[in-house]
């Protein structure tokens, strides 16, 4: 009788046993599993959810927050179709720029009876992802010249105005702060300098002056808003003018150790300009020049 009790035992206890090895056996394949799903299924809908033409106008990443949801739900509602249906998704922050997500998945096992008690466990896992890039030149060999430096030395050249005010026969700006264009103020470019400006002449046109009154509280940092006389004409600027430092338009880079200019100030403004001229039009009550800048600067050329 003894014999029997212990075979039956022994065969309570091997059920037992099978069964927590199998209760185990899928919890660790149920989150080995559910790990790389979520860990290649984020990546590749992130991938999809990249704004291109973000990326190809600044050069920086960003994702689209429904594209990614909607992309990361399908992806994963095909990949676990024939695993199961229980599974919950949460999204904990999902961050345009730069690229980061936090996604938690929970996947439950089955049922299981051990000593007449029901048990069920919880699969859980959370990733926080960040998507990174790399430039165009990052692979290169020691004799290229972008080794070890991904940056591109580039130029720029983008057209000013300046409307000053005349007094007596003299026009002229005494050393003003300028901005740089707005193409140029972008994360992936640096080091950007004045190289040299051209003087292209008066404005003759009053189509010409409505552009310059237009940009001259964007070109300018510390114009005054609304400080702008908007009514003046072509008529209302000099006919001619004779521009002083053998012609030219004086400049100063705050960034370098070049010539410096009286009256600027590199603790408020990175770069300034002067000009004077003289005409015999005094009549007038302004001028109106025409001139180019020319930027250089370096690039971060990204790979498309």
């Amino acid at each position: 009788m003894k014999w029997s009790f212990l075979s039956l035992g022994i065969i309570v206890l091997g059920i037992t046993g099978v069964a927590i090895i199998l209760l185990f056996q899928q919890i660790t394949t149920s989150n080995e599993r559910d790990y790389y799903l979520l860990k290649e299924i984020t990546e590749a809908s992130m991938i999809d959810a990249i704004d291109i033409s973000y990326y190809r106008e600044t050069g920086d990443l960003k994702i689209i927050t429904e594209k990614f949801v909607e992309n990361f739900t399908r992806r994963f509602s095909e990949s676990t179709v024939l695993v199961g249906s229980g599974y919950t998704v949460n999204f904990y922050d999902v961050m345009e720029t730069p690229p980061k997500v936090s996604i938690l998945i929970r996947n439950s096992t089955n049922d299981y009876v051990l000593n007449s008690e029901e048990m069920d466990f919880n699969v859980v896992n959370r990733l926080d992802a960040i998507l990174e890039y790399y430039g165009e030149y990052t692979d290169v060999g020691p004799s290229d010249e972008h080794y070890n430096n991904p940056y591109t030395s580039k130029e720029f050249t983008s057209t000013y105005y300046s409307i000053p005010s005349l007094v007596g026969n003299t026009v002229g700006v005494d050393t003003r702060p300028i901005n740089m264009p707005d193409e140029l103020n972008r994360s992936n470019i640096k080091n950007v300098t004045i190289k040299k400006i051209e003087y292209k002449g008066l404005v003759t046109s009053q189509a010409e002056l409505n552009i310059a009154l237009l940009r001259r509280e964007i070109d300018y940092p510390d114009i005054e808003t609304n400080s702008t006389d908007y009514m003046l004409s072509i008529d209302d600027m000099v006919s001619n003018l004779s521009l002083m430092n053998d012609n030219k338009i004086l400049f100063e880079n705050c960034s370098q150790n070049g010539d410096k200019l009286v009256g600027s100030d590199c603790t408020k403004y990175d770069y300034w300009i002067r000009w004077s001229g003289t005409t015999n039009d005094t009549g007038k009550k302004a001028a109106t020049i025409k001139f180019d800048i020319t930027w250089s600067y370096d690039e971060y050329e990204y790979a498309y």
